[in-house]
Order: structure tokens, then C-alpha cells, then sequence
């Protein structure tokens, strides 16, 4: 429910939805602050006299997020933590309360010398610069100094980057896969909007197949982003829910600790991709907005424009497509997935939609053997470069089945899954061709390009 407010706020203002909800500040406070952090800072954050800002690229540390060099030493007679360096980059960076990742253990290089930290807006907090930006101009984005600024500690020692971090990362990216499709939404809005109003030959351009075609494509591709973002929520909701069960028993049963477990790797394979889906689309549909609205799409007197901006952070930031992609592949070599889609591909479809099931079970078929293949190569260069076909693969796979399980249920969705299946099936076929041939040069054909 929370995500799909989410979408609705971002459908009005992208920058609005970056104030509000990107960062879960308050809620990583909740999970992993003491007692006395909770009792401080949560009712100041419930009550909106704080806003928060996660602190952690630096300029020399963007997605390398290990290279964090920003210190945190410890005062042993006062027991008190205190924070210099730089930070860049820190979206909502002028806000009352941060969480900063910092490099605590003297000497390390490593993710395993990070901790994660809370701090107060002070005079030893300096907000350096707000970067003038392409789009989101309602969230500042900042370069902070940090001089000596008083600082907690928030959970254990050494576990900023590899606990607390990544907790909020998994949060984050279904924040802005709500933001992403809040944006495309609303820029498929607009492109519908302009097209039934805006005449050329003596009818709405609407009627035109060359643009009906872009609007029907983009309307199928939010439903399925939806779709699948929708599923992401749910897994992500069930996962929170059996890591509270957990927390809380006293003698928790073997099938509790497997459920949490089970709902923990497919949530960290969820997220990534559902942030890599509704981004990518959301930057697909914006700018088919501008293209059919034309020349008046580029001016700023119509949203168009101001859509296509705001969308092209939302691939970048909180970790670059390419990077859900590496943090998604682990999952799908090890087919996490497979029980999920197991069990929807076995439901009762009849007539076009089992005929449409099958289809996409030959698809599910040709993802395993390239799977197989990759782990045969066992070659961690190709293994990379693959990633991002893999992740397609999969990702086309689930929406398939997820937007056929939907038609089943409400026969007004299966012009939809139809189109989907119809449409997205041969990317399948495009990166299952090229994996399975087995092409060894591969990469030396990418670096003789490069070398042109």
C-alpha cells in the first residue's frame, strides 16, 4: 500500500516522493538503533519535525561503495563518535538527521571496516554546495563537510555496508521503482492526453497506427512493471514479517527460520530487478511522450519535458541499472525464482492462455539451458557480460507468468498479457541465441571496437 501511495505521490512530483519516502531514515533507526535512538529520533520523525538524508557517496566513492574513506573516530574518555570527511551526491542532503556511512576501524580498506552512523544537522555540518541538476529540482542534492560533527553509532561495529547499508538499499530501490512508475504513468498521461487532442491531417493523430502502437506498447509495459513491482512488495512485506516473527520467538521452528530465509534471497533477487525493470521503463516512456508530442514536447510549456528529465535519475541513482544486474545474477544462477514460477506456470489456464503459457514456458526452458552453459564456461569475464542478458531473460520470464496468473483471474487483462507475451517473448529468444552459440569472442570483438 505504502508503494503504490508512493507512485501516486511521484505521478504529481518525482521530487516530492524524495523527501517523503526514498530513504527509509526512520525505519533503519527502528530496525537497527538502540533503545535510546529509537526513543529520540522516531517521534521526531513521526511527527515531521525531522527530515532524514542517507550519506554515503563520496567523490571518489560512488558504486564502490567499500572505498568509503570518510572517518569516524572514537573519543575513549568520552565515549563519543565523531565524523570527518566528504560526502557528495546526498540526495534531501540538507536534512535534519543523516545516516553516514564511515570508516571506523583504523587501517582497513575494506567493506568490513564501515559502520553505520546517525548525526544532527550543527554548525560542524557544512552543506558545501546543492548541485544544479538536470531533473528533480524539489529534492536539493548536496556536498556536505563533515568537521569534527557528533555522531552515534547505529547497530554493531564493521556492519555498516554489509547489514545496515544493505537494508536500505533493498528499501530504497522499491522506493524509486514506485517513483520510476509514478513518472512513466504520469508521461503516458500526457503522450494519451496530447494524442486525442492534437490534429494533423484532419483527424487526432491518436489514430494513427505509429502512434497508437507507441501508447498501447507503453501502457502494456507500466502494467507490467506494476505487476511486477507489485510482487516485489508482497515478497518484501512477507519477508519483514517472518524476520519479526523470528525476532521475536523464543524457540523459533525449523519451518519459520527456512521461510525467513527463503523470503530473504528472493526478496535481495527481487528488488534489483524490479528497480532495473521500472526505471529502464519509466526513461523508455518519457521519452516516448516527447516524441509524440513533438517539437512542442521539447518546449517547457507542456510536463513532457520536465518528465523526461526527472526520469533519467531514477536508473542511476541508489545503484545504476548495470548494478542491479550484478546484484540480482547471483540469485538467478542459483534459481531462486524457479518455485515461484513453477507454480505459476502449473495454474488452470485454458484457451489463448494456456496456449500463451506455453510459449512462455519454452521461454522459462531456454533460461535454464543458457544457465547451464554459463556455469559450464566458468569464466568470470563472460560471466559478467552476461549478466544483464540473464536478468532480462528471467525478468521477461516472471512478468510473463505474473500477467498470465492476473488474466486468469480478470479476463480484462489478457489483451495485456497477450500483448506482453507477444511482444517481449523474442528478447528471450534474442539473448538465449547469442549465449547458447557459445561465442568465445565475444570479448575481443568488445575490445577491438573499443579500440577503433
Amino acid at each position: 500500500v505504502y508503494t503504490m501511495m508512493t507512485e501516486m505521490v511521484s505521478r504529481a512530483d518525482a521530487s516530492l516522493q524524495n523527501l517523503f519516502g526514498l530513504q527509509d531514515i526512520a525505519e533503519t533507526i527502528c530496525r537497527f538503533g538502540d533503545d535510546e535512538q529509537k526513543a529520540y529520533f522516531l517521534p521526531k520523525f513521526a511527527s515531521g519535525e525531522v527530515d532524514g538524508a542517507m550519506a554515503l557517496t563520496e567523490p571518489e566513492a560512488g558504486s564502490d561503495l567499500q572505498a568509503v574513506q570518510l572517518k569516524a573516530h572514537l573519543d575513549e574518555a568520552s565515549g563519543q563518535w565523531y565524523l570527518n570527511g566528504m560526502k557528495r551526491f546526498i540526495t534531501n542532503g540538507c536534512a535534519k538527521v543523516l545516516l553516514v556511512l564511515a570508516r571506523s576501524e583504523e587501517g582497513t580498506k575494506d567493506g568490513r571496516g564501515l559502520s553505520m552512523f546517525v548525526c544532527e544537522k550543527c554548525p560542524q555540518l557544512v552543506v558545501r554546495r546543492i548541485e544544479n541538476k538536470l531533473g528533480i529540482h524539489g529534492s536539493p542534492t548536496c556536498e556536505l563537510q563533515f568537521n569534527n560533527v557528533p555522531a552515534q553509532l547505529i547497530g554493531a561495529r564493521r556492519r555498516g555496508l554489509t547489514r545496515y547499508v544493505m537494508s536500505l538499499m533493498n528499501g530504497a530501490r522499491v522506493a524509486i521503482s514506485g517513483q520510476a512508475l509514478g513518472i512513466a504513468e504520469a508521461a503516458y498521461r500526457e503522450a494519451l492526453k496530447y494524442a486525442k487532442a492534437r490534429e494533423q491531417f484532419g483527424k487526432p493523430i491518436v489514430k494513427f497506427p505509429a502512434v497508437y502502437e507507441m501508447l498501447a506498447h507503453d501502457k502494456v509495459a507500466i502494467v507490467a512493471a506494476r505487476t511486477l513491482l507489485y510482487e516485489t512488495t508482497r515478497m518484501v512485506d512477507l519477508r519483514d514479517c517472518y524476520e519479526e516473527q523470528l525476532n521475536h520467538t523464543d524457540n523459533p521452528t525449523p519451518e519459520l527460520r527456512q521461510l525467513e530465509k527463503s523470503h530473504t534471497k528472493m526478496a535481495a533477487e527481487l528488488t534489483p530487478l524490479a528497480k532495473a525493470f521500472c526505471t529502464e521503463l519509466a526513461n523508455s516512456v518519457a521519452y516516448n511522450t516527447i516524441q509524440i508530442h513533438g517539437g512542442t514536447g521539447f518546449m517547457k510549456d507542456f510536463p513532457a519535458e520536465r518528465l523526461y528529465r526527472d526520469a533519467r535519475i531514477t536508473n542511476i541513482y541508489e545503484g545504476t541499472t548495470q548494478l542491479q544486474y550484478v546484484a540480482a545474477i547471483g540469485g538467478v544462477m542459483l534459481r531462486l525464482l524457479d518455485p515461484m514460477m513453477s507454480e505459476l506456470s502449473q495454474l488452470p489456464y485454458e484457451g489463448k492462455l494456456r496456449r500463451l503459457a506455453s510459449a512462455v514456458d519454452m521461454a522459462r526452458d531456454k533460461l535454464q539451458r543458457v544457465i547451464r552453459v554459463i556455469e559450464q564456461r566458468n569464466d568470470s569475464e563472460y560471466f559478467d557480460l552476461m549478466a544483464r542478458r540473464l536478468c532480462r531473460m528471467e525478468t521477461i520470464v516472471l512478468v510473463s507468468y505474473l500477467l498470465l496468473r492476473d488474466a486468469a483471474k480478470d479476463k480484462t487483462r489478457e489483451p495485456v498479457a497477450e500483448r506482453f507475451v507477444l511482444d517481449w517473448l523474442p528478447e528471450v529468444n534474442e539473448h538465449y541465441e547469442v549465449i547458447e552459440r557459445h561465442d568465445v569472442s565475444l570479448i575481443d570483438t568488445h575490445e577491438q571496437v573499443l579500440a577503433l
